[in-house]
């Protein structure tokens, strides 16, 4: 019989990792662990900006209340500010 699994979407698969790695990073940060936590961040930076979505803006403000100044696109510019939801 055919493979009866659904197929993975590798967006879906991103949307998860992206969760992933924002709460690992949250938990380092509680931690005070800011290596780990910045390296969590900016890898679902890393993904938010390949997805082009809007949550891209509150990891970058995590990442600037701890000393790093993430590039912003022109496109994400139009947004409006960063959200600092920590």
């Amino acid at each position: 019989p055919p493979d009866q699994r659904p197929r993975s979407d590798p967006t879906i698969q991103k949307i998860i990792s992206l969760g992933v790695l924002s709460r690992f990073g949250d938990a380092h940060h509680a931690a005070h662990c800011p290596d780990a936590a910045h390296d969590a961040w900016q890898r679902a930076l890393d993904i938010l900006t390949q997805l082009d979505h809007p949550y891209a803006n509150q990891i970058r403000g995590k990442l600037a209340l701890h000393g790093d100044r993430p590039e912003i696109s022109d496109k994400e510019r139009g947004r409006g500010r960063y959200e600092l939801d920590v």
